[in-house]
């Protein structure tokens, strides 16, 4: 009788302990996994805030008249607050778009068309609208923007060879620019505070003729969030 009761109060006292033991260890666990908790909301909260910088590089294609071209460029934005951001880009386009000229070799009647590689490059400002969700790392957003296409012209000779003799005419094409407005939309993920990426897609519409009349560009940036 006396070693069933001992062994009663053996087994009754091991319970006891390890019930505790359990609920400490339980309590240490939501612990932990609440302080993670609230240092990721604390971090979701200041990842999209206002007065800092966001500058960063990013490289896309653009696409129109059935064909595509690489784009590489950059951007930086000044958050005004959390939703409103102006920005200024810049973008190299590598789409051939040549300038012809046309006319007739001086003494031959021998007429000429030729075409003068050009380089494209977009400037423009703009604003960003910002719009989180729920202080989600994915943030969509809104652009809008205007400014200029950049053509800085170039040069070509033409030739001819008449009788033995080489006919030549210079061709140079001035620099000019011509007016575009953009819009689109994009969406940015941020990383932590400081690094994120970003995917954007937009139209253009512009006063120069063929291919850069209307086409459409999509980029793909990693940005750096500078207070």
């Amino acid at each position: 009788m006396l070693s069933k009761l001992s062994a009663y109060r053996e087994t009754n006292s091991h319970m006891s302990t390890s019930g505790p033991r359990s609920i400490r260890v339980l309590l240490t666990l939501l612990a932990v996994f609440a302080c993670a908790a609230s240092q990721s909301y604390a971090q979701a909260l200041s990842v999209v805030r206002s007065g800092s910088f966001e500058v960063g590089p990013f490289a896309g294609a653009d696409f129109g008249n059935g064909e595509v071209h690489a784009v590489v460029g950059g951007n930086v934005t000044y958050a005004l607050n959390k939703y409103i951001l102006p920005y200024f880009e810049a973008t190299r386009f590598f789409l051939p778009v040549p300038a012809v000229e046309s006319g007739t070799f001086t003494g031959t009647g021998a007429s000429f068309v030729e075409s003068i590689p050009e380089s494209v490059y977009d400037f423009h400002g703009g604003v960003h609208i910002r719009l989180p969700i729920h202080e989600s790392p994915f943030v969509p957003y809104a652009a809008f923007g205007v400014g200029g296409l950049w053509h800085p012209g170039g040069s070509e000779t033409a030739s001819y060879i008449a009788s033995g003799v080489t006919y030549q005419v210079p061709l140079v094409v001035i620099g000019h620019a011509d007016f575009a407005a953009n819009f689109g939309a994009g969406v940015r993920y941020y990383l932590n505070q400081r690094y994120g990426f970003r995917v954007e897609a937009k139209g253009y519409k512009s006063t120069a003729g063929g291919p850069l009349g209307l086409f459409g560009k999509v980029e793909v940036g990693f940005f750096v969030q500078l207070r």
